[in-house]
């Protein structure tokens, strides 16, 4: 199925399992991690909505700042057209 010749030597493990705990391993074991960004984003989306919202306002009063708007505490209004 695979393309990969088959061990004529393994044991049968088709109606029980080969004996032993060999786990979960195969071809990709040495290239597996530990960590996963995807799985800590997906099980902390508060956390992960806090960093977004605390590096989103810092973008924008950042913004306002250098254009000129926010003077330390003070905000500026917006001139009208």
């Amino acid at each position: 199925m695979t393309g990969e010749p088959e061990n004529p030597d393994r044991k049968n493990n088709l109606w029980q399992p080969v004996p032993g705990d060999h786990g979960a391993h195969g071809p990709f074991s040495g290239e597996a991690l530990n960590f996963s960004v995807q799985t800590w984003a997906t099980t902390h989306p508060r956390l992960l909505a806090g960093i977004f919202t605390v590096i989103s306002m810092s973008g924008i009063y950042l913004f306002l700042r250098k254009s000129g708007l926010v003077h330390g505490k003070k905000i500026l209004p917006l001139p009208l057209v």
